[in-house]
């Protein structure tokens, strides 16, 4: 699988999180709507392969920053850092 490195906030459409099952299908784990943030927390945190996929149910409006950006702001504006710690506990 693919590591996650971006995280993204939906300002318009709906996405479904999905996981391959045994069998070759995708089972719906969650969804995320408009002013959802996006991501898959675990691989991005641990550097470690997705265990999901993000697909969009229509057309879908993203803005994504990546991992390396967003911890560039952290460091050049720490209170971005506990903006980030907030919306990482309330994913």
């Amino acid at each position: 699988g693919t590591v996650c490195q971006r995280v993204g906030y939906l300002v318009r459409g709906g996405l479904l999180y999905v996981m391959g099952a045994e069998d070759g299908t995708e089972v719906v784990c969650d969804f995320a709507f408009e002013s959802d943030w996006v991501t898959h927390q675990a691989s991005l945190l641990s550097g470690q392969p997705a265990q999901l996929g993000i697909r969009a149910l229509e057309d879908t409006e993203l803005m994504v920053i990546t991992q390396a950006d967003l911890l560039g702001l952290y460091d050049r504006y720490p209170k971005m850092e506990r903006v980030g710690r907030r919306l990482t506990e309330q994913s």
